[in-house]
């Protein structure tokens, strides 16, 4: 067993993590921390920097938790990062550099991320100073004791650009047997952003197979542009990719050469509402949960006038299924006067349902979690009325949580930011029971 270190100076500033997660759990407390209801204490860059982002969460094969996102040093420049945390929200020690792997290398921002089943980490992010003009993603894979894999691509990391060179950024990354598959956006032939899915193989080589040159992009006519925000991949070497396209919540499915499966939506796109698509889970018997937010638009104005965090019903053929919500969606419950709530993830629970995380879009906006069963319906059991808000952290002005994932024991971990008073961005972390 792992013996646990004295706690350093700054994981003082560590993240704290929720006991509370149901109308039922109020007042109970984990066996392994000291604290009772809802606590955050959010994490300042541990590089001097303003900057500080959680963007994926997930247990390790030891029961602790990671984080991948952003760190700044004190210079502004910003950093991938992966942070281990202690079941009780401390900072591991034992984890790279006092629990935090921060190359001084190029820059480049860590936004999704998968364990692989000998604990080593695979993150997959974006090049540059400024996420929205990356020329290339980035993919590297850690050791479980949170240094790179010599073995994997150079000095643990690889990097591939779109073919048409411009913007590549990734938002997504999962693990296919051997493979690994990123999706994002990359620019296309006419300048604008398309959807983008890459396989690397096991040594992090792009596999040249696939698509073009180890890429695929997924198309949208003029003026419009996609991007991929979420990837399942079959057992039969098929992956679905969904996000958005033109405007409106979109799955693609692809072989595995990349070439799209033609019985799948019309010619491998299925077209959900309008809105944007966040997160995709898969349901029963084949049927596929897309999640992030419908629109609503005002014709006076011909603007959005208010986003609303939605949940769709995709049948395994790629059709929107009407028999769930109002014509296949449901929105999910929201504070009044939200005007742009909105899910950044969704993950189906080991004891079933699924839950959603994101913010309620208010001013000042409130990050929250979103409990539903197996149907797709909000649970009662969890917050009020299947919708818990977060609590601001001391002097927090904007939170968001942007990633959800479960420990061994079932409790929800979910990972994003808060912006305190002076505008700097803190990573946190919380921990909440589930409804049972």
């Amino acid at each position: 067993m792992r013996r646990r270190a004295r706690r350093p100076f700054f994981a003082a500033l560590a993240l704290s993590c929720l006991a509370l997660g149901s109308s039922r759990s109020r007042g109970q407390t984990y066996p392994d921390i000291n604290f009772t209801g809802y606590q955050i204490s959010p994490l300042k860059s541990p590089l001097g920097g303003a900057l500080a982002a959680g963007y994926a969460v997930a247990p390790d094969d030891k029961g602790d938790i990671l984080v991948t996102g952003a760190l700044s040093d004190a210079s502004g420049a910003v950093r991938m990062a992966l942070m281990r945390f202690e079941r009780d929200g401390t900072l591991d020690t034992h984890f790279a550099s006092n629990g935090v792997y921060a190359p001084a290398g190029p820059r480049d921002w860590g936004t999704a991320m998968a364990v692989d089943g000998e604990g080593r980490v695979v993150v997959a992010g974006s090049a540059g100073q400024n996420f929205g003009n990356s020329q290339s993603v980035v993919l590297r894979r850690l050791l479980p004791t949170g240094l790179p894999d010599p073995m994997f691509a150079k000095g643990g990391m690889a990097s591939a650009a779109g073919p048409f060179g411009g913007r590549a950024m990734a938002y997504a990354v999962a693990l296919q047997g051997r493979d690994i598959l990123v999706g994002g956006a990359a620019t296309g032939p006419n300048g604008r952003l398309w959807g983008a899915l890459w396989r690397f193989d096991h040594d992090g080589d792009p596999e040249k197979s696939f698509g073009r040159g180890g890429v695929v992009l997924f198309p949208a006519p003029p003026p419009y542009f996609s991007q991929v925000r979420a990837l399942v991949p079959l057992a039969d070497g098929s992956v679905l990719a969904a996000g958005n396209f033109a405007y409106r919540m979109a799955i693609w499915k692809t072989e595995h050469d990349g070439r799209r499966d033609d019985s799948f939506g019309r010619r491998g796109l299925a077209l959900g509402p309008f809105g944007w698509t966040r997160a995709l889970a898969p349901g029963v018997g084949g049927a596929l949960w897309l999640a992030g937010f419908r629109t609503i638009y005002n014709r006076v104005t011909r603007t959005v006038s208010r986003r609303l965090p939605a949940l769709v019903l995709m049948t395994p053929s790629g059709a929107v299924d009407a028999g769930f919500g109002r014509q296949g969606t449901e929105v999910l419950r929201i504070p009044d006067f939200s005007p742009g709530a909105q899910i950044f993830a969704l993950a189906a629970d080991p004891q079933g349902g699924l839950y959603a995380a994101g913010d309620t879009g208010a001013a000042g906006k409130q990050a929250c979690l979103w409990a539903l069963d197996a149907n797709g319906l909000p649970n009662p059991a969890f917050g009020s009325g299947g919708l818990l808000l977060l609590p601001y952290a001391a002097g927090g002005t904007d939170e968001r949580a942007y990633a959800i994932s479960f420990d061994r024991h079932g409790r929800i971990l979910a990972t994003g930011i808060s912006r305190d008073k002076a505008g700097d961005v803190r990573l946190a972390l919380w921990r909440v029971l589930p409804a049972r």
